[in-house]
């Protein structure tokens, strides 16, 4: 490893859509500590053809990054003629500009030719210090929290990383984010006197981790009528007719889903007292920042790996035979159709009793 003072320029790569990139947030926060001084450009990639949020919409006017790049890739994951002719010249690009470092933070799923290949091509850049290319086997420790991993993959280059990624998960929303959040929502709700908020999040990229829309209303109306809250429905703006027929059924609530950015988003989300949703982008923004969730899963994957950051937060995943499965659409979707509306209210009463308990003792 180099001297601090010797690294000026760091090249990170980070790819994914809004959770991939969330998740990464602790290992940046820790190398912008450890390199101050240094220039950090992120190198991120840009599925052609859908509107996806891109990484440098999670970072835009916050001190970790300087720079932003981006490549072009198709939804499926396979990259043209035309899209290896922009790597290409991306790489050309990344030599001339002679970084120190790159900080190598691709998803765990990430094969080891996948891998190898990687190290090829920033190798070809001329960075001299190439960290996080020695990869423990996900094998290993399979229900390790995404975020956790990706930070103790340090540990082999000889960083002194904290055991928790919790520790460095910071949005950094600016006093005029928080500012644009309240106004939005006094515009919309007027005084709350009180109510608590509820962010909802039906929406999903990915048909097999969607829960039912019904349910969602469901627990809502369960919530309205026993503690009066105010719903916020959260998304992109595929999710903005649902958003508006669950405020309308609810008859009250706001819908801000396709309205905001993602740093908007995350600021209104900071002001909510909870968050329902599936396991999605938005959800883990809203675990980002420290607001408690109750969070829908498939057993598509393995448990805990994509968790909510942090205490505080329950998971409803059911145990089918079919889990692990990987897949991005499912016919009956039986790991969540086995998740009843009764389970996700009771989860979100207990964290409200929580929260309440908690206003009163402050009250005393």
């Amino acid at each position: 490893m180099r001297r601090k003072d010797d690294v000026s320029r760091i090249l990170v790569y980070r790819i994914g859509q809004l959770g991939d990139t969330i998740v990464s947030i602790p290992a940046i926060q820790f190398f912008r500590e450890q390199f101050p001084k240094a220039q950090f450009t992120l190198m991120s990639d840009a599925i052609i053809g859908k509107k996806y949020v891109i990484a440098r919409e999670v970072f835009e006017n916050t001190p970790l990054f300087e720079h932003f790049m981006s490549y072009p890739k198709t939804k499926n994951g396979h990259i043209g003629l035309g899209a290896k002719l922009a790597l290409l010249m991306l790489a050309l690009k990344l030599y001339v500009q002679h970084f120190d470092a790159v900080v190598y933070l691709a998803p765990s799923l990430r094969s080891d030719k996948q891998v190898r290949r990687d190290r090829r091509y920033f190798s070809f850049i001329g960075a001299k210090n190439l960290w996080g290319f020695q990869r423990d086997s996900r094998a290993s420790a399979p229900q390790q929290q995404e975020a956790d991993w990706l930070l103790a993959q340090f540990k082999n280059d000889g960083f002194a990383v904290p055991e928790s990624a919790l520790e460095k998960m910071d949005l950094m929303i600016s006093e005029q984010e928080n500012d644009f959040a309240k106004t939005w929502l006094l515009d919309r709700l007027g005084q709350r006197n009180g109510c608590l908020l509820v962010g909802f999040g039906p929406g999903t990229k990915m048909p097999a981790k969607r829960w039912r829309i019904d349910n969602f209303w469901k627990v809502g109306h369960s919530l309205i009528k026993k503690y009066n809250i105010q719903p916020i429905v959260f998304g992109d703006a595929s999710d903005r007719k649902t958003g508006d027929a669950l405020v309308a059924s609810w008859k009250r609530g706001c819908n801000a889903a396709g309205e905001l950015s993602v740093r908007q988003s995350a600021a209104l989300l900071q002001q909510c007292d909870l968050f329902i949703g599936n396991d999605t982008g938005t959800m883990h923004l809203a675990a980002a920042a420290k607001t408690p969730c109750v969070a829908i899963f498939s057993a598509r994957d393995v448990r805990g790996k994509w968790a909510p950051l942090g205490p505080g937060h329950a998971v409803l995943r059911k145990e089918v035979k079919c889990q692990h499965c990987m897949a991005t659409a499912c016919d009956d979707r039986i790991c969540l159709m086995l998740i009843r509306p009764e389970e996700a209210t009771a989860e979100a009463e207990d964290i409200i009793q929580k929260i309440l308990h908690a206003k009163h003792d402050q009250a005393d």
